[in-house]
């Protein structure tokens, strides 16, 4: 059974202790607990197994610290059971120094094309192969271990994930022939499908070994099938989560993919000011907006601290995770076992993320760029308070009838399986955008003729104009990348047109300064509107997501909002106010909860990972309206409590919210009980 959702305030004190160190001198498993129930965390991790290898108790099967002086995770059980906290416990899966100095044979093996970075192959951590004898000699009987002898509600897997491809003996005898060395070998794709699948089998083994011996331990696996992966989950993983490092607007994006799968999730973001572990505070102003982010999109919220040698945590990060579980928990009422309303889908598919040539290796710039418009769609959306669910191909074709409008944001490659479901939605009356990559070789031809255009071929200058009066545009917007060149069908309406940069000289444009002016109109639309079916379907035809996500255009967001009301008029919650403000509609029981989150404050990367915010600015006069078939006598404002009376009008419960400093909420109670479904 899955109890995970009610742990939403969790903490994960990281652990990794070099072979030198003494181990544990000090822990005290009651004290720990104390201190960490009195910061406000409800669940807390405790290393079984770190990224060197050692374990943290005495194990009979893998390898004891050298330095370790108590069995900890005795110690940690204890103290946690007494103070009736949730018990997890982490074990790093495929970096595992200590058992490679025993089995140099069960070590990942690079191949001559093949990157030494990250984590691979530093002096402290080296990564296992997924075909070596590891699995059944050593992570199996471990786990088994540590679930038999200790009382732990969670096994939390780290680092199992694909690295780089392998060319270990283990791997050739395997696969039963020579393994390629990159993207250019015939057999490179069948390798890699290949090689994905063994990490896959991997999963389902180990997962459903726990399952047979303890249902009752749940079993968590960090950032796979996150929208880093948007790939189903194998069998037995009921609950997702990923330490992700960013703050709010990246949290935003996360959560609601995972919002997406219809599983309990996590975001986990780290307590420090630039890197994991520098032991430095970022601000309280980054972790709440961070932490309202997720929890605004119904999921738990992991801080990820460090932890001394000696077995404890610093007691100047226990008052900063405090305020922030302190400001979790005045909300908590109505931000626990809460769903996304189904209102507006974003496909991103798995198969878009690989592309053709299914490059699961990490491949960080290209990765990336293949996630840009997935990003860039999220900022716009949630920026302007429009409320939308992201999920995968295959959870799109199960629940897409619940859903109102489609986006595909730049999507190279669709199955014909889910194109079907998307000309049945749009056929049936749903509304579809559809925005053209810039991707040369996608030339999908079902998709244009669902917008009812035909296509002539590519612009072939890198950048075009969109000539548009929609939201009060009047100057043409500057688009990065290629734009299909396409003409409307008869029954297909021109919203905007394309119109190409002068061409001057054989070379094209060759203006200073990079760009040349827009030319005079060559007859292609940027912009178009059709009906299909019951359904409307709006097609533009430049990457303006890419473009808007490298070079922040206002003027694209503006286009694609704009488009985004005419297919989708009479939302279920309109909110309008002068600010960056992020919308989740939530459902809890029959209760609507309206959640606002404050996107205005400037996130700042400048060294690290982990962006910082230090300033906030408050959103004042916030009109609310929210869709009803009659009138409620009161709202109330969340965390306060306090009764809102709004007014009904035109189908709306219109209120106004005074301000908005980080996060603020209302709930109607009972909502789901009228004639609105």
């Amino acid at each position: 059974m899955n109890n995970e959702k009610k742990y939403i305030c969790k903490c994960h004190p990281d652990f990794h202790i070099p072979e030198d160190a003494i181990v544990g001198t000090d822990f005290d498993g009651d004290d720990y607990a104390r201190k960490a129930k009195a910061a406000g965390i409800e669940k807390l991790v405790m290393f079984a197994k770190c990224h060197y290898g050692f374990c943290y108790y005495p194990t009979k099967i893998g390898n004891v610290h050298p330095g370790l002086q108590k069995d900890m995770l005795a110690e940690f059980v204890k103290g946690c059971r007494n103070a009736g906290l949730g018990v997890a416990c982490y074990y790093s899966v495929f970096l595992d120094t200590a058992i490679i100095k025993k089995h140099p044979d069960w070590m990942l093996q690079p191949g001559q094309n093949q990157p030494k970075e990250g984590l691979l192959f530093s002096k402290k951590y080296l990564p296992v192969c997924v075909n070596s004898p590891y699995l059944d000699e050593l992570l199996i009987p471990q786990a088994l271990e540590i679930i038999e002898n200790y009382d732990i509600d969670e096994l939390f897997y780290d680092t199992m994930t694909n690295f780089i491809p392998c060319y270990c003996e283990n791997c050739r005898r395997k696969f039963g022939k020579s393994i390629p060395q990159d993207n250019r070998d015939a057999d490179w794709l069948e390798y890699v499908k290949w090689y994905y699948n063994q990490y896959r089998e991997f999963y389902s083994k180990i997962l459903q070994t726990i399952h047979e011996k303890n249902p009752n331990v749940l079993v968590t696996v960090n950032w796979e099938w996150s929208a880093r992966m948007p790939d189903q989950p194998v069998p037995y993983i009921k609950h997702l989560r990923g330490d992700l490092f960013t703050s709010g607007s990246d949290a935003s994006f996360f959560c609601r993919y995972w919002a997406g799968t219809g599983l309990s999730f996590d975001y986990m973001c780290g307590r420090f000011l630039h890197h994991l572990g520098d032991w430095s505070n970022n601000t309280p102003e980054t972790l709440k907006y961070t932490a309202a982010a997720t929890i605004a999109n119904g999921g738990g919220f992991y801080l990820i601290d460090r932890q001394m040698s000696e077995g404890h945590m610093e007691d100047r990060a226990y008052a900063i995770t405090k305020e922030v579980f302190d400001f979790i928990n005045e909300r908590r009422d109505y931000v626990t076992d809460t769903e996304h309303i189904p209102e507006t889908a974003v496909l991103y598919p798995f198969e878009h993320v690989v592309g053709p040539r299914f490059e699961i290796f990490p491949d960080n710039k290209k990765r990336s760029d293949r996630i840009r418009q997935f990003k860039a769609i999220a900022n716009i959306l949630v920026n302007n308070a429009r409320h939308y669910t992201a999920m995968n191909s295959e959870n799109l074709r199960e629940k897409i009838d619940n859903y109102r409008l489609l986006i595909l944001p730049e999507v190279d490659y669709l199955g014909s399986e889910t194109i079907e479901t998307v000309k049945r939605f749009v056929y049936r009356g749903g509304k579809l955008i559809i925005i053209q990559s810039d991707n040369k070789d996608d030339v999908n031809l079902d998709l244009f003729e669902l917008a009812g255009v035909k296509y002539h071929g590519r612009e072939s200058l890198d950048y075009s104009y969109i000539e548009s009066e929609t939201n009060g545009i009047e100057d043409p917007i500057l688009v990065r990348g290629h734009f299909a060149l396409v003409t409307p069908h008869h029954e297909t309406v021109t919203l905007a047109r394309n119109i190409a940069p002068l061409r001057v000289g054989k070379a094209g444009s060759e203006f200073g300064h990079g760009f040349a002016p827009p030319s005079k109109w060559e007859g292609y639309s940027a912009v178009t509107y059709r009906t299909y079916g019951q359904g409307k379907v709006i097609y533009i035809a430049g990457p303006i997501l890419t473009s808007h996500e490298v070079f922040h255009n206002p003027y694209i967001s503006r286009l694609l909002i704009g488009l985004y009301d005419k297919l989708l008029p009479d939302p279920l919650v309109k909110v309008e106010c002068k600010g960056h403000v992020e919308m989740t509609a939530m459902r809890k029981d029959n209760d609507l909860i309206v959640h606002l989150v404050n996107h205005s404050g400037k996130e700042i990367l400048a060294g690290g990972y982990c962006p910082v915010t230090e300033f906030i600015p408050e959103i004042r006069d916030i009109s609310l309206s929210i869709k009803s078939s009659k009138a409620f006598d009161s709202v109330l404002s969340i965390p306060d409590g306090s009764s809102i009376k709004p007014e009904f009008i035109d189908g709306y419960l219109s209120l106004k919210l005074p301000c908005l400093e980080i996060m603020t909420s209302v709930a109607i109670k009972g909502y789901f009980d009228s004639n609105y479904k």
